[in-house]
């Protein structure tokens, strides 16, 4: 499985801090779980209003996206493109909420229609 994570640092490991805006994320390190290895991908469309980073991330061939903020309009894309969005705690690491993500910790699965928070 490939999961998606915002970062707020152009080169991002596992030790970055995770960007609490997905659409303004400086790049998202997408790590796969079946080879326990991530690479990383700038965020080249902060300013784009288009959503186009979705299809960027899809292209990826990511699986899920774990985020604490998401707007409605990339949430709809991701629907569409069959990509899991869970809402992230306010962990401070991408280590620390790939953690909790494998382990089944406090994370609640979004929809479109549960967006409550548009930022995107």
């Amino acid at each position: 499985m490939k999961i998606c994570f915002p970062t707020k640092v152009s080169e991002p490991n596992l030790q970055s801090a995770m960007d609490e805006n997905f659409g303004r994320a400086k790049s998202y390190l997408i790590y796969d779980t079946s080879e326990e290895k991530f690479t990383c991908h700038l965020n080249s469309y902060i300013s784009d209003k288009t959503c186009k980073r979705t299809d960027v991330i899809a292209s990826l061939g990511v699986d899920v996206v774990v985020s604490l903020r998401l707007g409605k309009r990339a949430m709809e894309k991701f629907s569409k493109f069959g990509i899991d969005v869970w809402k992230a705690d306010n962990s401070s690491t991408v280590q620390e909420t790939l953690n909790k993500f494998i382990i089944g910790g406090f994370f609640v699965r979004q929809s479109p229609e549960s967006c409550q928070d548009p930022v995107a």
